[in-house]
């Protein structure tokens, strides 16, 4: 089967080219491992570049997208389409994107397919007037809508013909256990030391601020605890200041030692128009790594680590988090390492439901 996949090539902080990071990367790569053909059209809104990149047998072409270059983005696609003569048409990413990947499926009669991973409607681009109709549309029309979660599957299911939830997943090449020596002596952490654990970005929103009070807690009862951060940081914190081993923003290869290194790793977000309904890439990825994790009860969390209910603190109480934290190197609770968050798996969720689709 033939697909093509419409989104924006920056998403979460990450070059979808370049860092290869997420569900627009790996479910095209998987299904065109599975035997489908497909191609990834991303539309570049920050650096504008128009390139196209062959990766893992799946052509990705980055266009250059803004109000100005509307038009031209459309009639680039277009040729895209026309070229390659998919079986049908994915788009995800925002809800504009939505709305353009089903009316180029309509225009084509070959069914669509809207990945929502996160609620489009709270997106900054929905300050412009009519975009949340257009996210109504795209979920309305659509053939079949697909979910990061259960929260953003409750959220659209009135709406949609039909819905299935395909959660966000790992690489096992790069995401599995091993050994804490190996990955402190990669690191240079000592191994009589506890080690808590931050990665992704710093930014508003994601309870940085609630981690750091946590960590002042913690340390008047554990004398030799690190606290060690990897990632964007958007909030210019003095990380001196807070005795935080800060190691940057890395690349995705890196992050696999950084987790094992640690005993624990947190998930400290907040409640934000955001952040409610997504299900970030590292719990999957903190899961394969079989490391306890503390997160905030938001979003799915609490239904995703029902089997380690310790792992569930409350949001914006740093006390509650420095319990929990403590809760989890004192007795560990681990919640199955589940192998159908793989990205194959998914895919091959996709997969079928693409097929039925075409059957349909």
């Amino acid at each position: 089967m033939k697909f093509a996949l419409l989104t924006k090539r920056h998403y979460t902080n990450k070059d979808l080219i370049n860092d290869r990071f997420g569900r627009l990367f790996h479910l095209p790569v998987q299904l065109s491992k599975m035997g489908h053909k497909g191609i990834v059209i991303s539309g570049d809104l920050h650096t504008h570049k128009n390139e196209k990149v062959d990766i893992d047998g799946v052509p990705f072409y980055s266009i250059p997208l803004s109000l100005v270059r509307l038009y031209q983005f459309i009639r680039e696609c277009n040729t895209l389409l026309d070229n390659f003569k998919p079986d049908m048409i994915i788009a995800s990413g925002d809800s504009y994107l939505g709305y353009l990947g089903l009316k180029l499926a309509r225009e084509r009669n070959i069914p669509f397919i809207f990945d929502v991973y996160d609620n489009y409607t709270v997106f900054g681009t929905n300050r412009i007037p009519g975009m949340k109709n257009l996210f109504l549309l795209a979920v309305r029309e659509s053939n079949l809508v697909i979910t990061a979660g259960r929260s953003l599957l409750n959220f659209v299911q009135d709406s949609a013909k039909q819905v299935i939830s395909i959660e966000n997943g790992y690489d096992p090449a790069l995401f599995h256990s091993i050994p804490v020596t190996v990955a402190r002596q990669k690191l240079n952490i000592p191994l009589d030391e506890i080690v808590i654990g931050y990665f992704g970005s710093l930014e508003p929103k994601v309870g940085i601020e609630d981690l750091l009070k946590a960590a002042s807690l913690l340390r008047k009862k554990i004398p030799k605890i690190r606290f060690l951060f990897a990632g964007r940081d958007n909030l210019a914190i003095d990380f001196d200041s807070y005795s935080v081993d800060y190691r940057g923003f890395l690349p995705q290869e890196k992050i696999p030692d950084l987790i094992n290194a640690a005993d624990v790793v947190v998930i400290p977000y907040l409640p934000s128009r955001l952040k409610q309904w997504c299900n970030a890439c590292k719990i999957a990825e903190y899961v394969a790594c079989r490391k306890p994790v503390v997160a905030t009860r938001i979003a799915d969390h609490a239904e995703i680590f029902a089997s380690a209910p310790q792992s569930i603190c409350n949001p914006g109480n740093p006390k509650s988090m420095a319990k929990a934290i403590m809760t989890q190197l004192n007795s560990p609770q681990l919640i199955e390492n589940k192998e159908n968050l793989t990205w194959r798996r998914l895919a091959g969720k996709l997969s079928d439901a693409m097929t039925n689709l075409e059957s349909g």
